[in-house]
């Protein structure tokens, strides 16, 4: 019997259904009674991760396949010719170690992570382009905006703008990116009726920024559906009808109640209305 072995391979020999020999690479000829059963199993190198049981485990030498155990707090990245080429999850990973580099080191080796914690610096992006959503989260809040981390569903953090990133493996980690800039938001055509019976057309624009940007991610989303974010709008009245001013002046502050009606029951507010110009 031949056996051909590639470089990027190794082979087990199966001997009535039991593994006997662990193959390099090369050609190979074995002489095996008829009665017998042989098996060749080829193993591939190049895969870099194999799945071998204890048997076949026992047959391979120690320097072709590295065993690693990982805890579940931990995660391992395996680097081929100083490239990163797999991400290894919790449990016990086989890697194979047979390639070799000009002098004689090793090709590949293996990198352990501990991912137990929540804040870590951002990956490479080949790295990045490795690991799985459920161990790794990453955000970029650029100049204007602001990202804030939520750590099983609760505010942990609020970071500045730049690149951000956390680990997932052993929490929930959430980062949400918001805008804390100036903004604008026009409501136009809002029919009112006076007490007296007088019906005015009111266009609405207010520039509102974000203050506080913790409280801003609990209270509300966006202040134009919002009902819980408590505002103090600097108000004017830029031009209107005759009737309209006689109706401001005696009603006083009952307008803005009846134009804006926010819901002043949240003690803490999140936005602030730069001014509020109404037509």
């Amino acid at each position: 019997m031949r056996v051909d072995v590639k470089l990027n391979e190794r082979a087990l020999v199966y001997l009535d259904g039991k593994p006997q020999k662990y193959l390099g690479p090369g050609r190979y000829r074995t002489l095996v009674a008829p009665w017998r059963k042989v098996e060749v199993k080829r193993l591939d190198t190049d895969a870099l991760v194999a799945d071998l049981r204890a048997e076949e485990l026992a047959l391979v030498p120690p320097g072709d396949l590295r065993v690693v155990a990982l805890a579940p707090d931990q995660r391992a990245l395996v680097m081929r010719r100083g490239k990163p080429a797999r991400w290894l999850g919790a449990g016990v990973q086989q890697v194979w170690t047979v390639e070799q580099l000009r002098d004689g080191t090793p090709a590949v080796s293996v990198e352990v992570i501990d991912v137990s914690g929540v804040e870590t610096a951002p990956l490479r992006d080949e790295v990045k382009a490795l690991v799985p959503a459920s161990d790794y989260v990453e955000a970029t809040a650029a100049e204007g905006y602001t990202a804030v981390r939520y750590v099983d569903g609760a505010l942990d953090a609020v970071l500045g703008p730049g690149r951000t990133a956390a680990w997932t493996a052993r929490r929930k980690v959430q980062l949400a990116v918001i805008e804390v800039r100036e903004r604008l938001l026009a409501v136009n055509g809002q029919e009112v009726m006076t007490k007296d019976r007088v019906s005015l057309r009111l266009n609405l624009a207010a520039v509102y920024r974000v203050a506080r940007r913790g409280r801003r991610t609990r209270c509300c989303t966006s202040p134009c559906s919002s009902r819980r974010a408590r505002w103090w709008p600097r108000a004017r009245w830029t031009s209107c009808s005759p009737p309209a001013r006689s109706w401001a002046s005696r009603s006083g502050r009952r307008w803005r109640s009846a134009l804006l009606r926010w819901d002043s029951s949240c003690s803490t507010w999140a936005s602030r209305i730069s001014f509020f110009p109404v037509r």
